[in-house]
């Protein structure tokens, strides 16, 4: 079983829909203003003159599952992920960090907020204990299947129709 990096800690009926049944899922605006937001941080790298290789795929294989993803930039100390949004650096946004710093083994990473015309970024050290949270989410799957919720309180969600008409019934 293969999962993505970019999936830890996120609703775990979102992921078990990725996992099963791709297909289902809507475009999101939310993924195309990330892409928007990546250009300009490259734009960024590029002025500032930091060598970099853009989206490396990465794969760790464990021995139930793997973990998979493409970080978004690496140089050869750190690991970026660049977001679009408002949000104050969730714990799944460092836990997907984390896990991209144990893939291709770097101890810091970078998170890039993009939000209007600004940007933050802060810094992180690898971090054992959340890797290790981040593989025991990801194993809870191998025998578990999520509930749908009754209500699907996440607006951004590409899968949020699945949920909501699943709740109808």
């Amino acid at each position: 079983m293969e999962f993505f990096a970019s999936w830890v800690f996120r609703c775990r009926v979102w992921v078990y829909l990725k996992m099963n049944y791709p297909e289902l899922e809507a475009p999101s605006k939310v993924v195309r203003k990330g892409f928007e937001a990546e250009r300009k941080f490259e734009e960024f790298l590029k002025l500032v003159g930091v060598k970099y290789v853009k989206q490396p795929k990465g794969k760790m294989e464990l021995e139930n599952f793997s973990v998979v993803g493409k970080a978004d930039f690496l140089t050869e100390k750190c690991v970026i992920e660049v977001k679009n949004s408002s949000r104050n650096f969730p714990i799944e946004w460092i836990a997907q960090l984390n896990l991209y710093m144990k893939i291709f083994d770097v101890e810091k990473g970078i998170l890039v907020k993009f939000h209007g015309d600004g940007a933050q970024m802060k810094s992180f050290e690898f971090d054992e204990e959340l890797y290790e949270k981040s593989l025991e989410y990801f194993s809870w799957f191998l025998e578990n299947k999520p509930d749908f919720p009754r209500k699907c309180s996440a607006k951004l969600c590409s899968f949020r129709h699945v949920c909501l008409n699943m709740g109808k019934r």
